[in-house]
């Protein structure tokens, strides 16, 4: 109990060091201290209440074992008076005694230090025990820390600047792409719900179709499960028909999740950035098949040059914990150039968008499809989710989601010269840059 309102305490500081910004903003900063400080008063009455018992535990054990060495002289005393034993024989016994009576006391401490090392780990355990529901099945072979026998050894990490990207002790684990050719994605009525809301249908006979190279634009409300597509398509998840999704007519669940995402770039709405540099960021996942010109030619199309170049550092420039020194458009852009190094043959724009004034985001778009379109039409099947009509326009195909299902497919001409849900949606959630 002590160790779980400790680590309630450290997530609440945690969660409002983190969001400090917000909290200053709405002046919580009373509220949260007063969060904190109930549960840190909670922990040390839990922590009084577990000494209590330790020194009630710890008191027993001597007053015990003092008793038995006084038991021990009294009745050998007795023994030695009658002659029933020698004077030296007594003294061995209460020698016995002693070092008896010392371990037993010290039992009590060994045993409290055993709980609260118990009470510790338990957490830690659950975690360690748990089996993922979607597994790799090449976990070994993936996971280079598995070649050592000595997890202490440390992993050589560094990444040479020239076009043979090879890093030691790694080199088996990058080697799994399959293909570069644009797949065929079906979505044969899809049915999915959240494990944290299993009463709540996410998608409900879900049906898509995207052919090879071609861009298409999910859009739709709030909650119409456009972003649970990204997740499924990334077997974050599995829906409840497994078999009801497949690349190239083979079943998702038959890909091994390792390869799946490998064959797959995605830019989130809200795009994570590690600490480290910019090229150490845009390399991120790819770090055995993209050399720096690579990172310095993604950076260039995904425009990341034109703020880097004015750092001293350029693209070794530090951008702080989880990108904290960037603005919101620095870091989209970042994410994008990241997805453009992967080179992947699908590509999921999840708002890629979003963080992006009307100027970046028009440089973004054309880097875009200097990218993604070749001399004979598309290379990549890009799958953008989007709100704003400057991105939905230049999909070949607009996908419109309701209630967890395709309502309409079509064109952007299509869509908007008829009566319907596209139309509606215009009206009042696309945004018009």
């Amino acid at each position: 109990k002590v160790q779980e309102s400790l680590g309630e305490a450290t997530s609440l500081a945690e969660q409002s060091l983190g969001g400090v910004a917000t909290v200053k903003q709405f002046v919580a900063e009373e509220w949260e201290a007063a969060k904190y400080r109930n549960k840190v008063a909670e922990a040390h009455g839990r922590a009084v209440a577990t000494s209590e018992s330790q020194a009630r535990l710890e008191a027993g054990a001597h007053v015990a074992a003092n008793a038995a060495v006084l038991s021990v002289l009294g009745y050998g005393g007795t023994l030695v008076l009658e002659g029933t034993i020698s004077a030296g024989d007594l003294t061995g016994f209460i020698m016995y005694s002693l070092i008896l009576a010392g371990n037993m006391s010290g039992l009590t401490s060994v045993y409290s230090d055993m709980v609260r090392a118990a009470a510790a780990s338990d957490r830690i355990s659950e975690i360690l025990e748990r089996q993922p529901a979607i597994e790799s099945k090449e976990n070994d072979e993936h996971f280079f820390a598995n070649k050592y026998d000595n997890p202490l050894v440390a992993i050589d990490l560094e990444t040479p600047s020239n076009g043979n990207v090879e890093v030691s002790a790694c080199d088996q684990h990058d080697k799994m792409r399959e293909t570069q050719n644009p797949p065929l994605v079906e979505l044969n009525g899809v049915r999915f719900r959240y494990p944290s809301r299993p009463d709540v249908p996410v998608l409900d006979e879900f049906t898509l179709r995207i052919e090879p190279g071609e861009v298409i634009a999910l859009v739709g409300g709030s909650g119409s499960g456009k972003s649970t597509v990204a997740s499924i398509l990334t077997r974050l998840y599995d829906p409840e028909n497994p078999d009801a999704v497949r690349i190239d007519g083979r079943p998702l669940v038959d890909y091994d999740p390792h390869v799946l995402r490998r064959l797959v770039g995605v830019v989130s709405q809200d795009p994570v950035l590690f600490e480290g540099t910019v090229r150490d960021n845009i390399r991120y996942g790819s770090w055995r098949d993209v050399s720096d010109d690579d990172v310095e030619e993604a950076a260039r199309l995904a425009h990341v040059l034109d703020f880097t170049d004015a750092f001293p550092d350029g693209l070794d420039t530090t951008v702080g914990s989880r990108g904290a020194r960037l603005s919101g458009g620095q870091r989209q852009r970042i994410a994008l150039a990241r997805v453009l190094a992967k080179d992947a043959p699908v590509v999921l724009l999840d708002e890629a968008t979003s963080a992006l004034d009307a100027r970046s985001e028009h440089l973004v778009q054309k880097a875009l499809e200097s990218l993604f379109a070749g001399e004979g039409g598309s290379t990549r099947t890009i799958i953008s989710i989007a709100h704003r009509l400057s991105t939905i326009r230049r999909a070949s195909r607009i996908a419109v989601l309701q209630d967890g299902r395709i309502v309409q497919t079509g064109t952007f001409e299509e869509l908007r010269s008829c009566d319907g849900p596209f139309q509606d949606l215009m009206k009042t959630q696309l945004v018009e840059n």
